[in-house]
């Protein structure tokens, strides 16, 4: 079951939005490339947890969870996934 879903391009940018009221977010990749992400701030391909097969997730709790989700894939290329919170 799927909350939510996000989409990373070649350019930053926030993938989930920040929330006060969330204590644990789970992101998931189902489709495209390699994607790097941020906490708080803008993601650098070069840096950061990266998603990089379809199925892949990470799971973030407590302030990281709440902050905004930035995302980023390699030049030219896009990915897609979705979210669960709580």
């Amino acid at each position: 079951m799927v909350a939510g879903t996000w989409a990373a391009t070649a350019a930053s940018s926030v993938i989930v939005a920040a929330s006060n009221n969330r204590d644990i977010l789970i992101l998931q990749l189902h489709s495209g490339d390699v994607t790097a992400l941020a906490v708080g701030e803008a993601a650098v391909f070069a840096k950061g947890v990266k998603l990089y097969s379809v199925g892949d997730t990470v799971t973030l709790t407590g302030w990281m969870a709440r902050q905004a989700i930035y995302g980023i894939c390699d030049t030219a290329l896009t990915a897609a996934g979705g979210y669960q919170e709580g």
